[in-house]
């Protein structure tokens, strides 16, 4: 197939670049102020945990992310990225997860300087280049994971800028790019050495090649010559990563929770078995994780056999080295990239560039150069922000805020220097985060045994060394989720063994809070209900709820709503100025999905003033035979301004039939004149 070079038209690539760029920072922000809790919470919780504790603590190896216990440090990776996030924060006194993402955003950002300069290096043609820059910055992956708070973006920025200065070494001979690929492999590999080793597979296939192809040298002076490259990249990046493993695990042996975290015991977690590799299954999540966020879904490969036929040599020698870091990681490190869909940050950034490339070698087809543009660029644009659009948006604008409900009720209960002890959470750090709050949180595993004589669970044994350890820190409030908040043995013998009030102060969102009889105050326990209706959505808090059973929270639909058993009512003061109020209300599914079914319900609202009540709405909704009333039901009702007064919101029956009786309100807001 006759191809022709076109004219470079670099300012058509820079303008999309620019385009995609503030689209990319517009989409980014979407959600920006929502918590840490959308996808992978975990990891970004533990992120900010850890700077939240460096900007109390100060700049230390040995920083605390306390979840395990004294000695509260567990570290993991090299704290760089949670000194930046933490010296943000003071600096601007910004809170950690929004400082936490900006720096997430800015390294990704950062992180397109070497991806240009490692692009130039293959395409040697600016317009290209940044069109492949576009692309990565229309990946759903790359919108979404790189506003995380998660150190993948400062991976990424340190891994290719290794990558970019490798190459220029290769290419000048210039031994001063060497040392700077060494000390961007030394802070890679310590931040993150299993992003570290993605960048380091087509590094190293890049000097095989290099050294393959040059023949102005003997073998003897190429060895010397390659030889030392390697070991003056390599050597000392590996060298301080393995110093940095063994000094993190000396320090996370000190704690008796921690065991599972040394990295003799962290060897099948992290490579995975060869069964594992070989696995269809595997394959597939492997697929699923690394294909569709990065490039919007299979559709987008056809691109490469249709590009192979007609491409460049230099395409032939950009698909070597990007296979080579797409699928390093995965391969090495099966089991990390099974588990965690967000390990392929790194290694995707090279299946974008690789379809990138093989895109706009299509320009050298034989026709008009503006049809080809208009027709190449546009398509592969628009499918990537509809993938995202599907995907991730969604995400974005509302994630599960369950935790960050049930951290600010133990807030609001406890005292600040109140230890936490969890159960049921695993060791998510969300909880401890957002209720700022250091935790003794109980691995399924270590949580109990059960007595061979008595028959009642008793502490194992690292978790007696644990809670023996908090000696100058008292267990003050309890948190317990299923299977936990179901055993009533447990819960008697562990609100004993740590001196709390058998019965919980909150018990809602699927968990159950206990604390210290001093704390179990009327004020704590309005604190908490106020919580609870802020997470149903309450723009304004009712002064009672009355309810045939506890209060919960359910999601009906995207939205979540306040859940009371039959009959129910809630009351709210009216000021003079309030001339309306809105919400919905509605069933749970639970209510007419399975037997019992609810027999349906009478929702009224009713307007008291001056000893005189007026019906303002009523209606019945009968989800199990009516399916139009099923989900929430919007209402606006207007209300006569001008005195003050009650209102009186109620569900049930005439019948007082209440089998799984469970009904539903959300979103209420008072609204006043003049808003």
């Amino acid at each position: 197939m006759p191809w022709q070079n076109t004219e470079p038209q670099p300012r058509f690539g820079l303008f999309l670049f620019l385009i995609c760029l503030i689209a990319h920072a517009w989409l980014a922000a979407i959600g920006w102020n929502q918590p840490l809790l959308d996808l992978h919470d975990f990891r970004q919780c533990q992120t900010a945990i850890t700077a939240e504790s460096v900007l109390r603590d100060g700049f230390r190896l040995d920083y605390s992310t306390p979840v395990l216990g004294r000695p509260w440090s567990i570290p993991l990776e090299f704290p760089l990225y949670q000194w930046m996030v933490a010296a943000l924060s003071g600096a601007a006194h910004m809170p950690i997860d929004q400082a936490g993402r900006l720096v997430s955003l800015v390294c990704f950002y950062l992180a397109l300087v070497p991806a240009f300069y490692f692009l130039r290096h293959l395409l040697r043609d600016s317009e290209r280049v940044f069109i492949v820059l576009s692309l990565l910055l229309a990946s759903p992956a790359y919108i979404f994971w790189s506003r995380a708070c998660m150190i993948e973006s400062l991976a990424l920025l340190l891994g290719m800028s290794f990558l970019a200065a490798t190459m220029a070494a290769i290419d000048r001979r210039d031994w001063r790019f060497a040392v700077a690929a060494c000390a961007f492999g030394i802070l890679a590999g310590m931040v993150k050495s299993t992003t570290f080793v993605v960048f380091c597979a087509p590094a190293g296939v890049a000097l095989a090649h290099a050294f393959l192809a040059d023949k102005n040298r003997d073998i003897g002076r190429r060895i010397l010559l390659y030889g030392g490259l390697c070991f003056l990249i390599f050597g000392p990046a590996l060298a301080v990563a393995h110093w940095w493993t063994r000094y993190a695990d000396s320090i996370r042996a000190l704690n008796p929770l921690a065991g599972f975290l040394l990295e003799s015991n962290l060897t099948g977690w992290v490579f995975g078995t060869l069964g594992q590799r070989l696995s269809p299954h595997t394959l597939a999540t492997w697929a699923r994780y690394g294909i569709a966020p990065m490039i919007g879904g299979w559709e987008m490969l056809l691109v490469i056999p249709l590009a192979m036929i007609l491409a460049r040599p230099v395409v032939k020698k950009g698909t070597g080295l990007c296979l080579a870091g797409f699928l390093a990681g995965p391969f090495v490190f099966s089991n990390l990239y099974f588990i965690h869909s967000y390990y392929w940050y790194a290694c995707g950034f090279f299946l974008v560039m690789l379809a990138g490339l093989h895109l706009v070698s299509l320009f050298d087809l034989r026709a008009n150069k503006w049809l080809l543009r208009s027709l190449i660029v546009p398509i592969p644009l628009a499918f990537l922000y509809a993938s995202y659009a599907a995907t991730y948006l969604p995400i974005q604008r509302s994630p599960n805020q369950r935790l960050q409900a049930l951290g600010e009720a133990v807030a609001a209960s406890t005292g600040t220097d109140a230890v936490l002890l969890a159960y049921g959470f695993g060791l998510n750090p969300a909880l401890p985060y957002y209720s700022d709050r250091r935790a003794l949180m109980a691995c399924e595993g270590d949580a109990y045994q059960i007595d061979p004589a008595t028959k009642h669970p008793v502490d194992t044994p690292a978790m007696s060394a644990a809670i023996a350890d908090l000696k100058e820190d008292p267990i003050q409030v309890m948190v317990v989720e299923r299977p936990f908040k179901s055993d009533p043995v447990f819960i008697a013998e562990k609100t004993k063994q740590f001196a709390l009030a058998p019965v919980p102060i909150f018990t809602a969102l699927d968990a159950a809070i206990y604390i210290t009889p001093a704390c179990d105050t009327a004020a704590a326990r309005t604190r908490d209900a106020e919580i609870l209706y802020h997470y149903s959505g309450f723009r304004d808090t009712p002064v009672s709820v009355t309810a045939a059973g506890p209060i919960d929270a359910v999601k009906i639909g995207d939205t979540e709503a306040l859940v009371a058993p039959e009959p129910s009512e809630l009351v709210f003061n009216l000021a003079p100025n309030i001339v309306s109020i809105s919400g919905s209300f509605g069933f749970p599914r639970t209510a007419y999905a399975h037997e019992p079914k609810t027999a349906g319900a009478d929702f009224s609202i009713e307007y008291e003033t001056g000893g005189a009540r007026k019906v303002l709405f009523k209606k019945h909704l009968d989800p199990a035979t009516n399916r139009s009333d099923r989900g929430l039901q919007s209402f606006t009702i207007p209300i006569q301004p001008g005195s003050s007064g009650g209102l009186y919101l109620r569900a049930g029956n005439p019948q007082e039939n209440y089998a799984a009786g469970f009904t539903a309100w959300s979103g209420i807001q008072l609204h006043a004149s003049g808003h």
